[in-house]
């Protein structure tokens, strides 16, 4: 494998942590100058109607304001359709794209890079149309044709000799084939089968097929000493050293990265670094400068719109907040985490982007049309002027023979073309019909067990209120007529043990309304998935993923500790959890995965 030159600073750690929240610091004071400089540039251009140079001055610079962006698009795409300049319209939805590709709304990003590639393929834009299939290569959930796309794009650009977009996709490419590699541990992917189902011999030569492609890209950038692409190189060396638990030189990676992100104006990459950076922090047990990268990371996503990566802070604190026991601080930010899900969830739909697929085929497949419609009547124009000379008779003939073929060919394709997307519309109908029975068949049996577990639990507490009142109530006039101070102060003692008793069933209500309001989900996903769990399970298992001791689940349940250890191995059992993991870790998990 052909070598490459890193850049990997030789200082101390805390030295490049300094450095790295300063440089934040300094670019979030700069930010107001550089934004204004950058604006009067962009203004300049397009006083002197130069659309694309504009567009490109946007995508270079991600610390401009979002809503500054977005409307210079929009108004620039307004002003090519109205001039009809198609290159400029091309590059323009290109840049929408990328503007909401950095934003995660996958569905517009699609919409616009399908727009860019189909007038790029319209009027042979060569070199727009490889950005637009190398960006959407990104969107395609099918590591396949992922690569596949990103091999057109490397042949074009080679073609168009442009090395810094060249070098792009081959870290594409080699991110492409890192995907391949989903294995939690280095201990998992050397054993005979990784999760995947490859061999370590095909991992292997896919984590060759990627580190290749990352050397190509570094060779390419030694002529060119493009920013953006030496950290997107690092980046990609840091994640590998990561993933193979190598923290120390994965951290030098991120944090030199992170200053040629600096130096691109790419602040997007600077807070995956930092992400990064602050997620090794916590594998290492330093906690401290953990949350201190994740703050600065919240603030600064936030601030860009980065909505994609403030889910992933929300994640990192919870986790954080989870090692560390601050388990209030973890609960509200899992609770801000699944909230950023939903919303994501909302501009990443796969089935939107499918739908744009088939309207893309569709796309083609009428240019396919009109191609043969062309030939059709340029066919007829030469069967005319032929068919005026009594030489060619013979000639003319056979054209018209010729031409009823290909009538013939085009309405058996377009017969048969309806009837596959009439299939295929159907199909997704029904798909989507009986999608919507499932959920609503599911929300009502959440809406059965939820109603029936408050309606039993409202249930016991009255006639425990109930009990207690009436106790309170005879313990307090037997007081009142008793005459022996013996027999007082016994009644006494009993009413101080009732009052208590009443005082911890409040306590007792709290409880319950937090575990229902925090954890519904979970349990009854629980009954759903596992066999034999009984109320009592759920009581129990309730307990211990709040990590309360045996002795205190024996006082609930009124029974030794002894018994609650085997309620508790019987319970392990049904569950299938292993020994050496806690309950609090299965609750941990399984959330994960319901919400993964």
């Amino acid at each position: 494998m052909a070598s490459i030159q890193l850049h990997t600073p030789g200082s101390s750690s805390r030295f490049y942590i300094l450095l790295l929240l300063s440089g934040i610091f300094s670019i979030a004071l700069s930010q107001n100058d550089s934004g204004i400089s950058l604006k009067n540039k962009v203004e300049a251009l397009l006083n002197a109607n130069d659309i694309i140079s504009a567009n490109r001055l946007l995508n270079r610079n991600t610390s401009l304001d979002p809503e500054y962006v977005i409307e210079i698009l929009n108004l620039n795409l307004a002003r090519a359709k109205s001039e009809g300049n198609a290159e400029e319209m091309a590059y323009t939805y290109l840049s929408i794209g990328n503007f909401w590709l950095m934003r995660t709304n996958n569905v517009k990003a699609y919409e616009n890079f399908y727009q860019a590639e189909k007038l790029s393929r319209q009027n042979h834009f060569d070199w727009i149309l490889a950005l637009a299939i190398m960006n959407r290569s990104h969107l395609e959930p099918d590591v396949e044709s992922r690569i596949s796309l990103l091999r057109e794009a490397i042949e074009m650009f080679g073609k168009l000799n442009d090395p810094v977009n060249l070098a792009k996709a081959h870290l594409n490419l080699g991110q492409a084939f890192s995907q391949y590699l989903r294995a939690d541990s280095p201990e998992k992917r050397n054993r005979v089968t990784d999760t995947s189902g490859k061999s370590p011999v095909i991992s292997l030569a896919y984590r060759d097929s990627a580190f290749s492609h990352y050397h190509i890209a570094g060779r390419l950038n030694d002529s060119i000493s493009h920013p953006e692409i030496e950290a997107s190189v690092n980046v990609h060396f840091a994640e590998w050293y990561k993933f193979e638990s190598d923290f120390i030189k994965a951290q030098e990676f991120f944090k030199t990265a992170s200053h040629f992100f600096g130096l691109a104006n790419q602040a997007k990459g600077q807070v995956y670094c930092l992400i990064e950076l602050a997620d090794i922090n916590t594998n290492k047990g330093e906690y401290t400068e953990a949350a201190l990268k994740l703050e600065k990371s919240m603030e600064w996503a936030g601030q860009m719109g980065f909505n994609d990566y403030l889910s992933i802070v929300y994640n990192k604190f919870t986790i954080l907040y989870e090692k560390t026991g601050q388990l209030d601080k973890a609960l509200n930010y899992q609770r801000l985490y699944t909230q950023s899900l939903t919303q994501l969830n909302e501009v990443i739909s796969q089935d939107r982007i499918h739908s744009l697929n088939l309207e893309y085929a569709l796309s083609e497949q009428n240019n396919l049309i009109n191609s043969l419609n062309h030939k059709k009547r340029t066919n007829r124009l030469i069967m005319i002027l032929i068919s005026s000379a009594a030489l060619l008779a013979i000639i003319t003939s056979y054209l018209l023979v010729q031409n009823k073929r290909r009538k013939l060919q085009l309405i058996s394709l377009q017969v048969e073309e309806t009837r596959r997307l009439n299939d295929m519309h159907k199909n997704l109908l029904e798909a989507d019909l009986a999608r919507q029975q499932l959920e609503k068949d599911l929300l009502e049996e959440k809406v059965k067990v939820r109603t029936e577990r408050i309606i039993m639990i409202a249930n016991q507490i009255n006639k425990l209120d109930t009990f207690l009142q009436s106790m309170s109530q005879d313990v307090k006039i037997l007081a009142n007529n008793s005459g022996s101070i013996e027999l007082a102060k016994k009644i006494n003692d009993l009413k101080l043990s009732l009052s208590k008793s009443m005082y911890e069933q409040t306590n007792l209500l709290e409880l319950q309304a937090l575990s229902t309001e925090t954890n519904q989900d979970f349990f009854f996903h629980i009954g759903q998935k596992y066999e034999g769990i009984t109320r009592n399970d759920i009581k129990l298992l309730s307990f211990l993923v709040m990590n309360m001791a045996s002795k205190e689940i024996s006082g609930h349940f009124n029974i030794s500790q002894e018994s609650v250890n085997k309620k508790r191995y019987r319970l392990r059992q049904k569950l299938g959890i292993p020994q050496g993991k806690s309950f609090a870790d299965f609750y941990r998990e399984t959330l994960e995965n319901m919400h993964g």
